[in-house]
Formats: structure tokens, C-alpha cells, sequence
């Protein structure tokens, strides 16, 4: 199964937020370059199941995307004072 990414994804991935208003200090992750392929959205992607409904990550494959969420919480935690380490 395969869904066309314009179904699934939001052209704005975050519409509740207003982008430009964000502090500089906060870095936006859009991981749908890792969910999807081009222009297509998978149900399985290297052999993992990737939606467990219509709108949730499975577990098993929310934990394959740490990988790309490592640095940019690393980087973050660098940034933190001290206290909220």
C-alpha cells in the first residue's frame, strides 16, 4: 500500500504554528523526507510497518527515526543553561 504524499502530508507541517514568530533558538524537524519516499507515503518502509492509523506513527518505526533526531536534541542540550540540563 502507498499513499500519494500530497494526501498525507500538511504543505505547512506545522499549522498551528506561525514559523516566522518562533525564536531563533528553536529548530524546527520536519521528518517527512523519512516517512515518505519522493513523492510517495508507504505503509512499510525497509520492512517496518510505518503507520499504526490513519494519523500515528507505529512505535517500531518512531524509534527507527531517532537516529535523525539524535544531533538536533544533542545540539539543543548543548544550547541549555546549565539548570535545565
Amino acid at each position: 500500500c502507498v499513499w500519494p504524499r500530497e494526501q498525507v502530508t500538511n504543505p505547512q507541517p506545522y499549522p498551528r504554528t506561525d514559523l516566522a514568530a518562533l525564536s531563533a533558538d528553536v529548530e524546527v524537524v520536519d521528518l517527512n523526507d523519512r516517512i515518505c519516499e519522493g513523492t510517495i507515503c508507504p505503509a512499510v518502509r525497509d520492512g517496518t510497518v510505518v503507520m499504526y492509523d490513519s494519523n500515528h506513527l507505529t512505535s517500531t518505526f518512531s524509534r527507527s527515526l531517532a537516529a535523525y533526531l539524535a544531533p538536533v536534541l544533542e545540539r539543543a542540550a548543548a544550547k541549555a543553561p546549565p539548570a535545565a540540563r
